[in-house]
């Protein structure tokens, strides 16, 4: 009978720390459609939300706010100083706040929105969906002639058939929520305008078909920080960083004439299912509830921003991991995405069976947490877990895997170190691992510690405390050997 050896490898412990990345930018935005809406929009520049990390999506908007999220989509805020120095509606005088936006709302080539028949705008007032439709058709391009004099039924109903209302109904004389004007305004970046164009094409510099969103944290060869890695390339952003909530997706890279991100628009006909693993096989998964989900062995997958194969990347992903299988028009698995490709926050828990420091980095209540990649409670929680919030799929991942071992080589080097090389393997490091990694030299006997996607959070001295990191033996010769850790990271030495 083959036997199988066991090998124990040791590890540490370190200071409380907290990562700031975030991979949402608005806690109370939930439903999956209004999140791609609002984060095409967020990134675009159309929307701010309220202030306070929230976006309010079930409030409503005044004139004013849309009609400023219209000078934003048009690409004119360079314009709206020229605009705001004179008075044209006495309720929209010189020192209000939207007079730029609305004045050249009603003066622009495109004058996409009017006023009462008194004289006033009504800055103040929530704006009604038949209002709305109205302005946005403008901006494609429609007039009160090509749709009928009858308003705003003409408008509405011109809307219908473009498909700039998909997934919004109302009342035209109804006031809207800000989900529902989000999604209008996603919905018109990818309507045709009246002479045939896609409307973002219209104001953008290119639009690129097709790509894949695969990190929203890479480094470009200037080296800019948190710039867009895609199956095309990798892009700076224009002004707005990207969330985590759009990677994976296929669809359009927006830029402007100097190459940049403006934004990025999912394809809203795209098939997809998420999945949180409890096995993984070359052929198939299968899910928490039982079910075998089938993904052929040579399904092309997107691992920690990695193009490879579901075979290869099969062997590496956790159980508790979430995948999410988009599919074809024929139902069959198109591509896989296998998660990475954003930072998450990440703290250390203080003491056994707290949560403390979890709930710190968490932006809502009802999150799951999985330990070592089984679903567990607060009282599963050992001091020194190391927590991280994945919160595009609402979960907490927490491991306690820690190695000591020796110091062997740092990229790029000992004294600016991303990466260090330990047991014949090279690890990223987190930004506090980095500084904690400047205590030491080739040579040093450290341990570390490691969060659930196999980043190292910290670099301690390893008499401070031991490591418990267990595997198997892979392959063995002479004095050296390969092992594999139950994490699927394999280390040498």
């Amino acid at each position: 009978m083959k036997k199988t050896a066991f090998i124990t490898v040791f590890i540490l412990v370190f200071s409380l720390m907290a990562l700031s990345v975030s991979a949402s930018y608005f806690s109370d935005v939930t439903d999956a459609k209004t999140v791609s809406a609002v984060e095409q929009l967020r990134m675009f520049g159309v929307i701010d939300g309220m202030g306070n990390g929230k976006f309010e999506p079930n409030g409503t908007l005044t004139r004013a706010q849309f009609c400023k999220m219209a000078v934003t989509a048009l690409r004119e805020n360079d314009s709206v100083s020229q605009y705001k120095n004179y008075t044209i509606f006495p309720d929209v005088r010189q020192n209000h706040w939207a007079t730029g936006y609305v004045n050249l709302a009603v003066r622009s080539e495109k004058k996409f929105i009017s006023g009462f028949p008194d004289g006033t705008f009504k800055p103040d007032t929530p704006i009604t969906y038949g209002q709305a439709i109205t302005i946005l058709m403008r901006l494609l391009g429609y007039q009160d002639s090509d749709v009928g004099m009858v308003w705003p039924d003409g408008y509405i109903n011109a809307a219908k058939d473009n498909g700039l209302t998909d997934g919004v109904t109302a009342l035209g004389n109804a006031s809207i929520t800000r989900a529902q004007a989000a999604q209008l305004f996603a919905n018109m970046l990818i309507t045709n305008t009246k002479s045939g164009n896609k409307y973002i094409s219209t104001v953008s510099g290119s639009v690129l078909d097709d790509v894949i969103l695969l990190s929203n944290t890479a480094r470009s060869s200037d080296g800019t920080e948190n710039s867009l890695l895609t199956t095309t390339g990798i892009f700076k952003t224009a002004d707005k960083p990207a969330s985590a909530d759009l990677l994976g997706e296929k669809g359009f890279l927006v830029l402007n004439e100097k190459g940049r991100a403006l934004t990025f628009i999912p394809d809203k006909d795209a098939i997809r299912s998420k999945i949180t693993l409890s096995s993984a096989a070359s052929g198939h998964v299968i899910d928490e509830k039982g079910v075998k989900h089938i993904i052929p062995a040579s399904t092309k997958t997107y691992y920690s921003g990695e193009e490879t194969t579901w075979s290869s990347a099969s062997t590496s992903i956790r159980k508790g991991s979430t995948v999410t299988v988009y599919y074809g028009s024929s139902g069959s698995a198109n591509y896989v995405f296998a998660g990475g490709g954003y930072d998450k926050k990440t703290v250390v828990v203080s003491s056994d069976g707290s949560l403390r420091e979890i709930n710190t980095i968490v932006s809502s209540s009802d999150y799951v947490i999985y330990r070592n990649g089984s679903k567990a409670v607060s009282s599963d929680l050992c001091k020194y877990d190391v927590a991280s919030y994945d919160e595009v799929n609402n979960k907490v991942e927490v491991s306690n895997l820690r190695i000591t071992a020796v110091y062997e080589d740092a990229y790029p080097d000992f004294t600016r170190p991303e990466k260090i090389t330990i047991l014949g393997t090279q690890f990223d490091l987190l930004s506090q691992a980095t500084n904690d990694a400047l205590s030491f030299k080739a040579g040093d006997k450290i341990t570390v510690l490691f969060t659930a996607d196999g980043k190292i959070a910290s670099v301690l001295n390893a008499s401070q405390l031991s490591g418990n990191a267990k595997g198997v033996v892979a392959s063995a010769s002479g004095s050296s050997a390969t092992v594999e850790l139950t994490n699927g990271v394999k280390v040498s030495g």
